[in-house]
């Protein structure tokens, strides 16, 4: 089976010719730009290293007990207000 003409090879045949002689060149919007084949690459990850600490912190935050937890470790740090008096 032969596989299809490519644009330039369309344009061959026509014998299609812009103003200075050379063979046109159509790009199509989305197109891949010349090389061979398109970009294909899957990524799974969650986090990015820049994203990391914001999309943690703002998972663990939306649960109440986390906030609890974490303003009662902030009080342990405050001398008067511990009961352990740390």
């Amino acid at each position: 089976m032969k596989p299809p003409a490519t644009v330039d090879q369309k344009m061959a045949k026509t014998g299609r010719r812009s103003k200075g002689g050379k063979p046109r060149r159509v790009l199509v919007a989305g197109s891949h730009g010349g090389s061979k084949y398109l970009h294909n690459g899957i990524s799974t990850a969650k986090y990015h290293p820049v994203t990391f600490l914001p999309i943690f912190l703002f998972e663990q935050f939306q649960r109440y007990s986390n906030i609890f937890f974490l303003a009662t470790a902030l009080m342990q740090q405050i001398p008067n207000v511990s009961p352990t008096g740390r």
